[in-house]
């Protein structure tokens, strides 16, 4: 079945049609009522006086930002309540706000704004001439600042390395400030543009840019991160596809102005978006972070979006007379209680057409059945070469999000192989093609599947959800943490390792894939790690000058450690019947062997734990195989190979390690230490007074 041979995509990018109309002989025109055409998605614009409209809930400007006097983030919600004395933070397990902080210098009656900086809060009162910074971790007043005299605070926020941004009012406009605790003045950033006749609030997008907001001309104008102008003034709704969501509802109140209601998985990363009206059973608190018992009927104000809008775009060159156009495919997500209804006309000439010509009968999308990133009818108009688009938009509590419509001309399928008298453009044969076509619509993801199964038995390039797949068929364990890069390295490692499964090279590649993706880094930068030494190897005698891994390489210590008079220390040596130790490394371990690994690989008890359960995977049946980790140290006797179990090193710094934790990496004067005020990289310390004289300074990290 062939596709569509040409497609006209419509998004944000070009304007949802208008910029496609340059250097084309027949302009696109984009006609929007009710709908806010975005360079994101297509979406109802907000209702005026609901939520969104920042003339009905100022405290959020539109749900943009939290109230003045209130800071949500990283799972937390901190409330600054001049009436109370205190700022008060959100508690997860008592469902309700406590007090965390003294607040100073703010009386009963004032109007608090409020921002988390790093470590510190900003704390002021609207229209005050002093703002503080409080420490929380001690419940002072780490610093404050006077601010310059005839400005007065409007708003303040987090700025870039731990600097605030002040909104400060004068009789002669706005400006932005910056302020840093420990500076002995504020310092000025920018004056905002004439005829900002109200700049009341600072806001802070999701990727963290900073905009100054003109109340009483709904528009924004883009800071620097040190709070200089970086723009102009902005329509607000062209900028609010910027800004990401509030974790928590906040509603408008009759009495209070504003409440908010905290959703019970506030803080979770899968927490799911906030509905509106938000829901009876959320727990509902008042600015001064009072609890509420509010009546399932409580009043939360109108909708947030409008109830409808439309998009028509057009016209849409299908480049040939009487073309039959294909399908429209709407790419975007219907929340539940919303819908698009698509409809569309053709006409032979670029004018639009005459009210004689219909739209044809809308194909209703519905949300709340999980259509996302898949929809699409088809187009049910006569043929024409040129086509018109309307998208009907249909919400109030929720809106539709539209990223992107794309229609095929002309169309190609099945009915193309019938013969000719099938194939006559009649009403006959328009309800055979749209009958034929929802087939067609079942039949294509099959054909898609079956063209594309090669590629999806690559590792490379085959989908994420068919990586599990292909390691199964492999025989080869992802492991949990291990995200798309390093799941596509082990198929493409279980692929080329398949029939080395067993050997040394197989084990040593399977331990090189867990280590790198362990640590981050690619299995390549790990050539030669770990090292696996068989101990059927140590079999011949001990000579020293041998060559690495070569027969009578001194390597490690003897097999069975017998106990020898002068030599071994009392408990060290096991007294052993088993012959002459010259045959211990025959009779003895010969299907033994032992994995080597630097401690840079494996520097903590889990990263050891997770090794050995790997190693006990891979290891052949009837071989028994041991982790050793290697220090930056040598040892003849013991650890004396460079590159296998002894590895040169800085210094390690003395560090007290936990009574019984014999997995802990800790450093054991005079055996692998030396007490040296010595940095990384630096050899022992010199004497004081020269070499023999006097102690070393010494350090313990």
């Amino acid at each position: 079945m062939a596709a569509a041979v040409g497609r006209w995509r419509l998004s944000g990018a070009n304007g949802w049609g208008a910029g496609l109309s340059a250097g084309r002989a027949v302009p696109v025109t984009v006609t929007a009522d009710g709908v806010v055409a975005g360079r994101a998605v297509l979406a109802l614009r907000p209702a005026p006086g609901g939520p969104l409209d920042p003339a009905a809930l100022a405290a959020t400007v539109g749900g943009l930002t939290p109230p003045p006097a209130m800071a949500v983030g990283d799972g937390e919600i901190i409330l600054a309540v001049p009436r109370r004395g205190r700022v008060l933070r959100w508690d997860g397990g008592r469902l309700a706000f406590v007090p965390w902080i003294t607040l100073p210098g703010l009386g009963r009656g004032d109007a608090a704004v409020l921002e988390r900086a790093g470590g510190l809060l900003a704390v002021s009162a609207v229209g005050a001439r002093r703002v503080a910074a409080l420490d929380p971790r001690a419940g002072l007043v780490f610093d404050d600042a006077q601010l310059p005299a005839g400005h007065a605070l409007r708003d303040l926020a987090a700025g870039a390395a731990g600097e605030i941004l002040l909104l400060l009012r004068a009789p002669g406009g706005g400006s932005v400030w910056g302020w840093r605790p420990g500076w002995e003045g504020v310092r000025r950033r920018a004056r905002l543009p004439d005829g900002a006749a109200d700049a009341a609030r600072l806001l802070k997008d999701a990727e963290g840019r900073s905009y100054a907001f003109d109340r009483a001309g709904g528009r924004l104008i883009e800071l620097g991160p040190d709070g200089s102008r970086a723009g102009e003034w902005t329509p607000l709704e062209a900028l609010r596809e910027r800004f990401a969501p509030l974790p928590v509802a906040v509603e408008p109140d009759p009495a209070r102005g504003w409440r908010l209601r905290v959703p019970p998985r506030f803080g979770q990363p899968s927490a799911p978006p906030i509905p509106w009206p938000a829901p009876p059973a959320w727990p509902a608190f008042g600015p001064d972070g009072e609890g509420l018992r509010l009546p399932p009927e409580a009043e939360v104000g109108r909708p947030p979006y409008g109830a409808a809008g439309t998009l028509e775009v057009g016209p849409l060159d299908g480049r040939l007379p009487r073309v039959v156009w294909d399908r429209v495919e709407v790419d975007g997500a219907l929340p539940a209680g919303t819908a698009v209804r698509v409809s569309t006309r053709t006409s032979e000439s670029e004018s639009p057409p005459t009210d004689d010509v219909p739209w044809s009968p809308p194909h209703r999308l519905v949300g709340g059945k999980g259509e996302e990133d898949g929809m699409d009818v088809a187009v049910q108009s006569a043929p024409g070469r040129f086509l018109w688009l309307r998208l009907e938009l249909e919400g109030g509590s929720a809106t539709p999000l539209v990223r992107a419509v794309t229609a095929g001309f002309p169309r190609r399928g099945i009915v193309d192989y019938l013969p000719a008298v099938f194939r006559e453009q009649d009403q006959d044969t328009r309800f055979l093609e749209r009958f034929v076509g929802a087939l067609e619509q079942t039949w294509a993801p099959l054909e898609e599947a079956a063209a594309s199964f090669d590629r999806q038995l690559r590792p490379q390039t085959a989908e994420p959800a068919m990586l599990g797949f292909l390691a199964s068929w492999l025989d080869q364990p992802l492991e949990p943490g291990w995200g798309e890069a390093d799941r596509r390295r082990a198929v493409e490692h279980a692929a080329e390792h398949l029939f080395l499964r067993g050997t040394p090279r197989g084990v040593q590649a399977a331990l090189r894939l867990h280590l790198a993706a362990r640590r981050g880094v690619d299995p390549a930068r790990l050539a030669g790690q770990p090292f696996i030494w068989e101990h059927f190897r140590s079999r011949y005698p001990a000579r020293a000058g041998a060559g690495r891994g070569a027969p009578g390489a001194l390597f490690g210590s003897e097999v069975l450690r017998r106990l020898r008079l002068g030599a071994s220390e009392l408990g060290e040596g096991t007294l052993r019947d088993l012959g002459a130790p010259g045959t211990d490394a025959v009779a003895v371990h010969a299907h033994r062997f032992t994995v080597f690994v630097p401690r840079a690989l494996a520097p903590g008890p889990d990263d050891l734990a997770a090794l050995r359960a790997v190693l006990r995977r891979e290891q052949p049946a009837g071989a028994v195989g041991e982790v050793v980790v290697v220090e930056p140290r040598m040892r003849v006797g013991a650890q004396a190979t460079l590159g296998v179990d002894t590895t040169l090193g800085v210094y390690p710094t003395a560090r007290l390690a936990a009574a019984g934790d014999t997995d802990a990496p800790a450093a054991r004067l005079d055996y692998d230490c030396l007490l040296a005020d010595a940095g990384p990289g630096a050899g022992p310390a010199a004497a004081a007074g020269g070499p023999g004289r006097g102690p070393l300074p010494w350090r313990v990290g």
